[in-house]
């Protein structure tokens, strides 16, 4: 399972895109999201079929933490970018909470995978 340091940047960038894409007015935000969103799938699937490896439930424990962690901090984050939106007419905090998100995957993608190598390791000794 090994892989290189580009791969989780691909990937930060593409959810932070998503992210900082709601910051834009109707419809341009919806345009630039879909090319991130269509980025976090094909890397999903690129990953699958070069390692073999695919997020799931699945996953060891500690892998799972690291996802589920990331995933409660991403829905937090969303719901600050849209309410600050609609509530508040405010674009800024959308790119405040796209930077975020993408330090944010970056690590949880390289934590995750060290926890994966962790398990697997430790199922063959």
């Amino acid at each position: 399972m090994t892989h290189h340091w580009g791969w989780d940047i691909a990937l930060a960038v593409a959810v932070g895109g998503v992210f900082a894409a709601h910051a834009l007015p109707p419809p341009w935000g919806t345009l630039a999201m879909m090319p991130c969103m269509l980025a976090v799938a094909g890397l999903s699937v690129f990953w699958r079929n070069r390692a073999g490896v695919r997020i799931n439930s699945l996953a060891p424990p500690q892998a799972r933490g690291v996802a589920l962690a990331l995933a409660l901090l991403l829905m937090i984050l969303l719901l600050v970018a849209m309410l600050s939106s609609l509530l508040l007419g405010l674009r800024w905090p959308s790119l405040a909470a796209g930077a975020v998100a993408a330090i944010a995957t970056f690590f949880a993608s390289r934590a995750w995978r060290r926890a994966c190598r962790r398990a697997l390791s430790s199922e063959d000794a």
